[in-house]
């Protein structure tokens, strides 16, 4: 067997499997066609802990928050910073 997966691909799942581990709810950004990112929505989905993909920051809502108290944030590696930041404003004014 012989292993495709890059560094940076497995430290970037690592890290969502941490992430998931210390969080209540974890938010993944990224598009929906990137396999990168839906894998680390599926790590989180693994670990147990309730995720969410989107693909920006209009897709998320206060009822689907609601009751969470630590909410990460991670995102795939070739989504723009400027998502991620309004994600990031989205949830910090939950």
């Amino acid at each position: 067997v012989l292993s495709t997966i890059c560094n940076a691909t497995m430290n970037r799942q690592q890290e969502a499997m941490d992430l998931a581990a210390a969080v209540d709810f974890l938010v993944v950004v990224g598009g929906r066609e990137s396999g990168n990112t839906r894998r680390l929505a599926q790590v989180a989905r693994t670990a147990g802990t309730p995720c969410i993909h989107v693909e920006t920051a209009d897709e998320l809502s206060p009822e689907v928050l609601a009751g969470y108290h630590a909410i990460g944030l991670t995102a795939g590696a070739s989504t723009p910073k400027k998502i991620i930041d309004r994600v990031q404003q989205v949830l910090e004014s939950y």
